[in-house]
């Protein structure tokens, strides 16, 4: 697993400063496809930031908190993901890419913000992702759990109870 991490943290999820990438494109925060002799900011199926990033985040298994920090997570969200239309105030713009994002941002530093879309009947869920799995996913992981009045979500300094 320490492999796994160092590995995917040098080459797929790019932090500020990494060595592996020019800066113009460690920018980007992760590498998108990654073939022998190519790196490309896109997926197989999309050329669409919210779909490029998504993919990188998924599945939201224990492991994930390991490979993608919350340090890593902050700087991919205040550098390439807040300003993004399906992350916005409009609900038109969202899609399934929403629910995948926003869980993400809550399983690392924001589970307020996270809840706040998780929870509104209008965000579109991604299939493989289920609003109970989503919320459970924002509220249990550790280190960012504080009360946000914005949002009304209230869980105890220590966490959840055990």
């Amino acid at each position: 697993m320490a492999i796994q991490k160092v590995s995917v943290s040098s080459y797929f999820l790019l932090s500020n400063g990494n060595a592996n990438h020019p800066a113009t494109y460690w920018q980007n925060k992760v590498s998108g496809v990654f073939l022998q002799n190519k790196v490309s900011y896109s997926t197989w199926f999309s050329s669409d930031p919210p779909a490029i990033h998504g993919i990188q985040m998924i599945p939201f298994t224990p492991a994930l908190s390991f490979i993608r920090p919350a340090a890593f997570v902050a700087e991919e969200w205040s550098l390439r993901l807040r300003h993004l239309p399906v992350v916005g105030d409009d609900p038109s713009k969202w899609s399934a890419w929403t629910s995948v994002i926003m869980t993400n941002l809550g399983g690392a530093i924001d589970s307020g913000r996270a809840l706040w879309y998780l929870t509104h009947g209008r965000c579109p869920f991604d299939e493989g992702l289920s609003r109970s799995w989503a919320m459970y996913w924002a509220l249990t992981r550790p280190a960012q759990h504080r009360h946000d009045r914005r949002f009304h979500v209230q869980v105890p300094e220590g966490g959840l109870p055990k």
